[in-house]
């Protein structure tokens, strides 16, 4: 129930609140009124996560620990503009052999890198997903033998 005023009359009284879930964003302490704007600025990110959220309706700024979680707070056109760029032909996953690939550097990604596991997840010979990792770096300008490359293209997945 929500409190509104009575359009008429003397007291308040309590109407029905809406079937939308409230969402509460949160900050880190601000400890001096300097350091105020940057909690405002800080709890809007962490409200714009917890709208995105599937999970509780209430997100601290300190909660956001994982990569996922950090992306979560980025308003949806900077993401898909990110996925887009950072993905470059790849972004384009109307075309089968871009969603082999994408679904291939997923897998890759998932397992820290592991031609062997990902062979084996997606049951390929381990000569296969090397070709199709190739493709992707050839495809993205991205070298996934470097961890920031490696980043960059999991977080544009998660972008998507």
């Amino acid at each position: 129930m929500v409190w509104s005023p009575r359009s008429r009359g003397s007291g308040p009284r309590c109407a029905p609140a809406t079937k939308r879930p409230s969402r509460t964003g949160i900050s880190a302490p601000a400890a001096t009124p300097a350091d105020l704007n940057g909690a405002l600025l800080q709890a809007r990110y962490a409200l714009t996560a917890a709208r995105r959220a599937e999970g509780p309706n209430l997100t601290a700024v300190d909660g956001l620990t994982t990569l996922e979680a950090l992306l979560s707070g980025l308003p949806a056109d900077v993401r898909t503009a990110f996925g887009i760029h950072a993905l470059g032909p790849l972004a384009d996953d109307s075309n089968p052999s871009h969603r082999m690939l994408l679904e291939t550097l997923d897998t890759f990604l998932t397992p820290n890198g592991s031609w062997a596991r990902t062979a084996e997840a997606l049951h390929q010979h381990v000569n296969t997903v090397h070709y199709r990792i190739g493709r992707v770096e050839l495809l993205t300008g991205r070298d996934l033998a470097r961890l920031d490359h490696k980043l960059d293209l999991k977080a544009a997945l998660l972008c998507r």
